[in-house]
């Protein structure tokens, strides 16, 4: 979603990130338009820990938000100013010591960097100024990022801002809260990011009041100053995360019994017991009392280290391979409580003490005739011939 509007002769455009961050890949800021009164753009924008633009979030994971400047010139420099990210504190929280400057020259390493609650005169008095859409957005504290000079540096040192910036002019860390998501959902929270004209636009006077603004020097001679008035932003600062929708829980196959017994010194028999709830077999099979999608049910057994469903379900669709053994049925018993199970045995060359590992199975067409396999959620049980899982151990009939 995208909103777009004017606010004294500021653009501000809303980008919204897709079921958690909806960004493109971004080459920086584009240039000021040459008819616009701002001398400054801002843009902000979040990846990944991984450094891929954060088209999903989850609660506990680490963001990176990045804050691009440009200016019409290349030429323009910076002395200081203040830059104030807003949020809800129920969805994110500020990582302290994590702000990093893209251009370290001359920048004060120790200037702020700290999450503000909105008691504190930055957040507090920028909420106070806030539009009615604005508020709707329940931020209740912000990311305060202070802009200064290495101490003894004159303004001839201050540092440059870029015309098309392609890297960030700062970047800092956010942590996504456990409970963000039910927040969110319930009304009580927002998971907007912002830097909006309203904190350009606080009270008057030189300083007094904006708590987002970057003092520019373009004139070497006069040493002028373009700073504090929200008509020399253009910004596009508005980012609006949402969490991915969950994916509906699938059919599970449930693990009820396992038995096994040597079968001489070097055989073992195996046989499983398996139940699928109602619901679920009807939605594999197509139909709740006749065999009509389900090819077969069984288990698979394997020596391997590691489990591979894929060598499993060609070991299935072909009876066995070196490394899979497969047995099978295609009868299915509904017990009283009204779940399907069904069971099969394997004979089968295993020495004694061997590792191995098995996993059950229902093989089923969907509904474009296509071959399906529904495993253990978990994946294979892992035993020892010597001690098959004895919390499920039955004597063997």
């Amino acid at each position: 979603m995208q909103k777009t509007r004017k606010f004294l002769s500021v653009l501000l455009a809303a980008v919204m990130l897709i079921s958690v961050f909806t960004f493109g890949a971004s080459a920086g800021v584009a240039p000021i338009a040459p008819d616009s009164p701002a001398s400054i753009g801002l843009k902000l924008e979040v990846e990944h820990a991984d450094g891929t633009p954060a088209t999903n979030i989850t609660e506990g994971e680490e963001l990176t938000v990045k804050i691009f400047v440009t200016a019409k010139k290349a030429e323009d420099r910076c002395c200081g100013g203040m830059l104030l990210v807003l949020f809800n504190d129920a969805v994110y929280e500020v990582v302290p010591d994590s702000r990093v400057w893209s251009s370290p020259t001359n920048i004060n390493p120790s200037a702020i960097f700290r999450q503000d609650p909105n008691t504190a005169t930055p957040v507090k008095k920028t909420l106070g100024n806030l539009t009615a859409e604005e508020k709707a957005y329940q931020w209740n504290a912000g990311a305060n990022i202070q802009v200064a000079n290495i101490a003894g540096q004159n303004h001839t040192n201050s540092f440059l801002f870029k015309e098309n910036a392609a890297t960030p002019f700062c970047t800092f860390k956010m942590n996504v809260l456990p409970g963000a998501k039910a927040a969110i959902e319930n009304g009580t929270a927002s998971a907007t990011l912002g830097m909006t004209p309203s904190a350009c636009t606080v009270g008057s006077g030189r300083r007094a009041g904006h708590y987002t603004y970057l003092k520019t020097w373009t004139d070497t001679s006069t040493q002028q100053f373009f700073n504090y008035d929200a008509k020399l932003y253009e910004m596009d600062t508005l980012v609006t995360p949402s969490f991915e929708a969950e994916t509906p829980a699938g059919p599970v196959l449930n693990r009820t019994k396992t038995q096994v017994k040597a079968n001489g010194a070097d055989r073992f028999l195996l046989r499983t017991m398996n139940s699928i709830s109602a619901d679920d077999f009807a939605a594999l099979n197509g139909d709740a009392d006749v065999i009509k999608n389900i090819v077969s049910a069984g288990f698979v057994v394997t020596t391997d280290a590691t489990w591979d469903a894929k060598a499993a379900e060609t070991a299935i669709a072909s009876g066995s391979t070196a490394n899979y053994k497969v047995g099978k049925t295609n009868y299915f018993y509904k017990n009283p409580a009204g779940t399907y199970e069904f069971g099969c045995l394997l004979d089968a060359p295993l020495a004694q003490g061997t590792n191995f590992q098995y996993c059950a199975f229902i093989e089923y067409k969907d509904a474009q005739g296509a071959t399906q396999y529904l495993f253990y959620k978990d994946g294979a049980v892992n035993l020892t011939f010597e001690q098959v899982d004895t919390a499920l151990k039955t004597p063997m009939a």
